[in-house]
């Protein structure tokens, strides 16, 4: 009822209500005319709810559709970290534009989708250092780096140390 008191007059309800007050009919058929303008007005009402309705459920459907776009192209990098896709392969594979993607990203984890994806692989590579099972050389190719020293540069990057100070204490 509040969102009916709210909704602006259209000129069909203005145009009916002119109609009501305009009215020169006599009894009995004043009473049915006033009665059939009034419903008029009522439907118009009703159905200026039902758009408003709508167009606040797509919304919302819409804010929902890109929130999970959005975690399908983070769960896409942290599953394909040895090989992340472009910006551009991104948008093509979760339906969104390049604008929604990163604003969204920058929404929902603080960075650009690069920047994410960058962070991951240093996470993935802090903890594959850590477990002290692979060498740093491994390690670079396993979170998609071809060479030791472009890995290093971008850990030392990320981190502000070199990676070796990362590996388990009995493989430094």
């Amino acid at each position: 009822m509040v969102d009916a008191l709210r909704l602006p007059p259209t000129p069909s309800i203005i145009t009916t209500t002119d109609q009501i007050l305009s009215c020169r009919y006599e009894e009995p058929l004043k009473m049915i005319y006033l009665k059939a303008k009034t419903i008029e007005i009522i439907c118009d009402v009703v159905a200026q709810l039902n758009a408003f309705s709508l167009q606040r459920g797509n919304r919302v459907r819409s804010v929902q559709k890109k929130a999970q776009a959005i975690e399908t192209a983070a769960a896409i990098y942290r599953r394909e970290i040895y090989n992340p896709p472009t910006i551009k392969q991104m948008v093509l594979r979760v339906g969104l534009n390049r604008n929604e993607l990163a604003i969204g990203f920058r929404e929902r984890f603080g960075a650009t989708p690069h920047a994410y994806a960058q962070r991951v692989r240093m996470e993935q590579a802090k903890a594959l250092l850590s477990a002290g099972q692979l060498s740093i050389s491994e390690v670079a190719r396993r979170v998609g780096y071809e060479g030791y020293s472009s890995f290093s540069r971008a850990y030392h990057m990320h981190y502000g140390h070199a990676p070796s100070l990362s590996a388990h204490p009995d493989d430094r």
